[in-house]
């Protein structure tokens, strides 16, 4: 009897065991795969050089306003000189006789308009009294006229040929550093000629030839690098030449904004690279190879599922590979370990750093 009740009390337990697994509806969930990704980025065609020199943005000419001779040279090339400081003095004997003999005609001018002013009171007055014609006191008037116009052209000359004398005296125009002499001392100048050549401290600028493949995608603003030596530096476009030369070349206008060359460097300015169409550049551990030697990549689509996708290296560059094929940049690729995955499989993307 108690052997019959074990046997029928074992056959509920299984039976509920069984209906309660049979009638389960929880579905067996996928194996997600962790994998380490990246994003295609675009392909750039290659840096292109171009030899350039930078300059001081305040450059002046320092030139002489009168014709003489250099009697003191007070500045050299490399020197720091400041605003107004003394450069040079030309002689200024000739020019001072001749303000000599303009204050001695000023002086004579005054005189004779003196005279004539008195004169004028006087044939005045006595026209008023009948004592002199109306023809005498307009004579008169007239000679002080002239009087007056005579001191005035004295006293002009005399003024100008002290500003000339003044001239004689070279100052720099601004702080800066001498870059060339044009003169020497003892030497005899004409006025308008050249005798310094100052740099002012400050914006340095860059000139560049531009060739026309790169003129026409650089914006203002746009930066570059360049370098010189060991040292490296960067620069902001300002602007083209208006004018290209017969081989399309225009010049181009940089200011420094990092860096610190000396003006007058020769500099190497790295104009930059363009995209390449249609391509895209992924690390090297991305590609794989099939049985047949055909490269591939696996891509993962934004459903989180394997799609494998056949490409072509058109170049190894320093940032891997750069590729053709059916690529955007910004998809997301496996990085590592791809030939483990197969096409449909979901994974789930982890940054890779390479």
């Amino acid at each position: 009897m108690k052997r019959s009740a074990l046997w029928v009390w074992s056959s509920l337990l299984l039976s509920t065991v069984l209906l309660t697994g049979c009638g389960s509806s929880d579905p067996v969930s996928p194996h997600v795969a962790p994998v380490l990704s990246t994003a295609a980025r675009p392909a750039l065609g290659a840096e292109e050089m171009v030899v350039a020199t930078v300059n001081s943005s305040g450059a002046h000419e320092v030139a002489a306003e009168i014709d003489g001779r250099i009697i003191q040279l007070l500045a050299h090339v490399g020197d720091h000189v400041r605003t107004g400081q003394l450069l040079a003095v030309i002689d200024t004997e000739q020019v001072e006789l001749q303000a000599n003999e303009a204050s001695a005609n000023l002086e004579a001018a005054r005189t004779a308009l003196d005279a004539a002013a008195r004169e004028a009171r006087r044939l005045e007055h006595l026209h008023s009294l009948g004592a002199a014609s109306q023809v005498e006191a307009q004579a008169a008037a007239d000679r002080l006229d002239q009087a007056r116009s005579d001191h005035a052209v004295a006293a002009s000359r005399r003024a100008m040929t002290r500003l000339t004398t003044a001239k004689g005296e070279v100052r720099a125009p601004s702080s800066g550093v001498i870059s060339s002499r044009d003169t020497s001392l003892s030497s005899v100048v004409a006025a308008g000629s050249v005798l310094f050549r100052l740099e002012s401290i400050g914006a340095l600028d860059i000139l560049a030839p531009i060739p026309p493949h790169f003129a026409e995608t650089l914006r203002i603003d746009d930066t570059l690098r360049f370098t010189f030596g060991d040292q490296e530096g960067q620069v902001r476009f300002l602007g083209l030449s208006r004018r290209s030369q017969a081989t399309g070349v225009r010049s181009g206008r940089f200011t420094v904004v990092a860096g610190a060359p000396p003006v007058g460097t020769v500099v190497q300015l790295w104009l930059r690279r363009t995209s390449v169409e249609n391509e895209v550049v992924v690390p090297l551990s991305a590609v794989l190879a099939d049985a047949k030697g055909g490269r591939y990549v696996m891509k993962i689509e934004k459903d989180g599922r394997i799609a494998r996708t056949s490409v072509a290296v058109t170049a190894l560059v320093s940032e891997g590979a750069q590729l053709k094929g059916d690529l955007r940049p910004g998809d997301v690729l496996v990085a590592v370990g791809g030939a483990r995955l197969q096409p449909g499989q979901a994974v789930r993307p982890l940054p890779f750093v390479s």
